[in-house]
């Protein structure tokens, strides 16, 4: 087997894997060892720093306030940490991240502006700090956090909030009622981890629930939605607040025999199924119905069959939006049944299935991770490459995996190319990080376009 950093240099030299190392001087990353002023208590991050370092400046007791340059675009985990007499931190546009414990243990550090520009920012960048009033950001349609002294029994997310971030509201155990916005659109993943609510009502506008956003709230009892006449909307979000998916993936496939994928009628109704057609994902239901009644002791037509049944009314469906209402109706807190997929998007799967299914992006001879669809309707896809066996010493394994960004109907993006042979690991380094995040942006304005 091809030694690891011997196969790594292989990769640099086919430019298909960036070298290890930062394309940034390390003279602007400010580190626990740099040498910086502070002037009366006054920290003035030089300009051209591009960031902040892990834990750089950790218990500095002379800092008053700190102002950080546009140039800067992460601040480290526990940057800013015990900094007891810290009042005032200026953030200016073109940060993108801030790491955990960031500002943690600050007690006289009251508020907290989040430049637009920051997407990585979370409640955990606040863990711990003694921050007393929510922390939004400059155009205050995104919380990222709610400490509990602000949040009390009884809090009101303000008024054109679109957007509550991940654990924005953690581990606020006497914290019994939350009045969401009618401007809310999007409750990111554990934005309520382990909180004392015992009801809530979903605003009508919220699009999207993430993954276990109510998670540990276990005095949860009334979820009310805001749906107006539709009992399938609120059928799926009231599975999503109580962690799980109105589709229930069961795994299977067509027989080993069948390749109907192949023929050109269903590979044409699955490209305009790809471009949103709620008729053409009708006929895609009833493909599986007639495949169902062909073959009706194959248990896998009837859950595509209901997956599609699904797409189109998500897309628009009346027919199917009557159909979903109806079996509601007679089956009251059931899930539905679906082939592989729910409504999230997530999963491994092999190639196989997606096609048979009608996702044609797939190669059949591998398997795919599916990371579900995220708040901007982007999907991110990974398929193993390839690995690097250990080093002489026995260390240095790595796997590396090809990526891409694809739109909520699992197609590629224009732009959003494939990122090849890539590990976990690679994806820590910032260059690669900015990769990542580029191709993300990109295939994100793409799918907002296209809505």
């Amino acid at each position: 087997m091809v030694n690891g950093l011997i196969k790594k240099l292989l990769r640099m030299r086919q430019g298909s894997m960036p070298p290890h190392k930062r394309e940034e001087p390390w003279s602007n990353i400010l580190t626990g060892k740099s040498a910086v002023s502070v002037i009366d208590g006054c920290l003035e991050i030089p300009e051209g720093t591009t960031e902040i370092g892990l834990r750089a400046f950790e218990g500095r007791r002379e800092l008053v306030s700190v102002s950080v340059p546009a140039s800067v675009k992460r601040i480290g985990e526990g940057a800013f940490s015990g900094c007891a007499n810290l009042e005032r931190v200026m953030l200016r546009e073109g940060l993108e991240s801030i790491g955990r414990f960031a500002f943690s243990d600050c007690p006289k550090l009251n508020k907290l502006v989040i430049p637009d520009s920051a997407a990585d920012v979370n409640g955990r960048s606040f863990e711990e700090s003694r921050i007393r009033f929510p922390v939004l950001n400059a155009s205050r349609d995104t919380l990222f956090y709610c400490p509990a002294e602000a949040a009390g029994s009884e809090f009101t997310v303000p008024e054109g909030v679109r957007r509550i971030g991940t654990w924005a509201f953690l581990n606020l155990s006497d914290l019994k009622k939350v009045h969401l916005p009618q401007t809310l659109e999007r409750l990111d993943d554990m934005a309520f981890l382990d909180c004392g609510l015992e009801s809530v009502v979903i605003p009508a506008g919220v699009r999207r629930i993430g993954n276990q956003a109510f998670c540990g709230c276990m005095s949860l009892g009334e979820v009310r939605v805001e749906s107006g006449d539709d009992p399938v909307r609120t059928a799926v979000v009231t599975f999503r607040v109580h962690g799980t998916t109105f589709l229930a993936p069961i795994r299977c496939l067509p027989p080993e025999s069948s390749t109907y994928w192949l023929d050109r009628e269903f590979r044409a109704l699955a490209e305009t199924c790809g471009t949103g057609s709620p008729e053409a994902m009708d006929k895609m239901a009833a493909f599986f119905e007639e495949k169902h009644w062909t073959a009706p002791d194959e248990p896998y037509y009837p859950l595509a069959s209901n997956f599609w049944r699904y797409r189109a009314y998500e897309n628009g469906s009346l027919k199917h939006r009557e159909w979903l209402e109806s079996w509601i109706k007679a089956s009251p807190g059931k899930r539905l049944p679906s082939a592989c997929l729910d409504e999230r998007l997530c999963g491994t799967f092999s190639g196989r299935a997606l096609n048979a299914l009608g996702f044609l992006f797939f190669d059949t001879n591998r398997e795919y991770s599916l990371a579900g669809l995220d708040g901007e309707g982007v999907v991110e896809v990974s398929a193993y490459e390839s690995e690097d066996g250990p080093d002489s010493d026995g260390y240095g394994r790595e796997t590396y995996y090809d990526w891409w960004y694809l739109d909520s109907s699992l197609r590629p993006v224009p732009g959003a190319d494939c990122l090849h042979g890539y590990s976990n690991i690679d994806r820590r380094i910032p260059e690669v990080k900015e990769r990542f995040q580029k191709c993300h942006e990109t295939a994100a304005k793409a799918v907002s376009r296209e809505k």
